[in-house]
């Protein structure tokens, strides 16, 4: 992966990687790929364009300032609660395992769990361990994240 991460101010995504660059126009076309290339059996994935799902994880491994509004726009893309919790198992959890990642982003996922049916589902997904600071884990519990270091299951 290791591709560069660009959205406009209108929300278009550019994603540049060394052998090209693959581009969305809206948030909501690359959540429909990212989807895409997710609900394909694992054995059928081979000969199908990943570049979705490489620009999201690239985004949450770099810590980009959109990543709490990319994991918004996944969610409202998700099909069922199954796939919200994929989210909040996976992106979700990537983010905010990071020491400086997840302490970035807390305020902004707290606030969008309140607010957010959808996100809050997807929160209801992510595990915290030890690996996730103890601040970001406190704002979390009482939004739907489960701390496994307290036996809090949110």
């Amino acid at each position: 992966m290791d591709g560069r991460v660009t959205i406009a101010p209108d929300r278009s995504v550019r994603y540049e990687l060394v052998d090209g660059t693959r581009e969305w126009p809206s948030l909501a076309a690359l959540a429909n790929d990212y989807w895409t290339w997710q609900r394909l059996d694992p054995g059928s994935r081979r000969n199908i364009d990943m570049s979705a799902w490489s620009c999201v994880e690239d985004l949450i491994e770099s810590s980009h300032t959109d990543a709490v509004l990319v994991l918004r726009a996944l969610a409202d893309a998700a099909a069922d609660d199954a796939e919200l919790t994929t989210l909040g198992a996976g992106p979700l959890e990537r983010l905010v395992s990071h020491q400086a990642h997840g302490l970035r982003f807390a305020l902004e996922i707290e606030f969008w769990a309140r607010h957010n049916d959808r996100f809050r589902r997807m929160v209801s997904g992510l595990w915290m361990d030890s690996d996730v600071p103890a601040e970001v884990r406190e704002r979390l519990a009482p939004v739907g994240a489960r701390d496994l270091t307290s036996g809090s299951t949110g």
